[in-house]
């Protein structure tokens, strides 16, 4: 694991570019996950039981999906509450968190590029032009 401060880059970014970063990437993350809950089907979600009560504002989900050629995998959701809502703040998939693996991989692409780089790629990704 890389030995760095996950802020060091946003607190550096401009207004724009962390409003622009946070737009592309939200539209990047919705246009994978969006491809891939079309060619879902219902029984290949088993919601697993609960091994521990919400610990107040944060919740784990468990869950077990059947992928096409019927390996079972682990994905597991952090909730965060937000109000009288419950909202999915990281995402577990055998066990490797998302928001870790993505705050390691923009770091290292940020450091070897740019921000500006960073989101200027990941604006094109959204757009669906994935010339690099």
């Amino acid at each position: 694991m890389t030995n760095f401060s996950p802020w060091k880059h946003w607190r550096a970014a401009t207004p724009d570019q962390r409003t622009r970063f946070v737009e592309a990437f939200y539209r990047v993350l919705l246009k994978q996950y969006a491809a891939r809950v079309l060619d879902f089907e219902r029984d290949q979600l088993r919601i697993l039981p609960s091994r521990a009560p919400a610990k107040g504002s944060i919740a784990k989900v468990q869950t077990e999906v059947t992928l096409e050629d019927g390996t079972p995998t682990r994905v597991d959701y952090v909730m965060r509450r937000s109000g009288e809502d419950w909202k999915v703040f990281d995402v577990y998939v055998e066990g490797v968190s998302y928001v870790v693996s993505y705050r390691e991989e923009f770091n290292t692409e940020i450091t070897n590029t740019s921000l500006e780089a960073t989101i200027e790629r990941l604006e094109r990704d959204a757009a669906g032009d994935k010339k690099d």
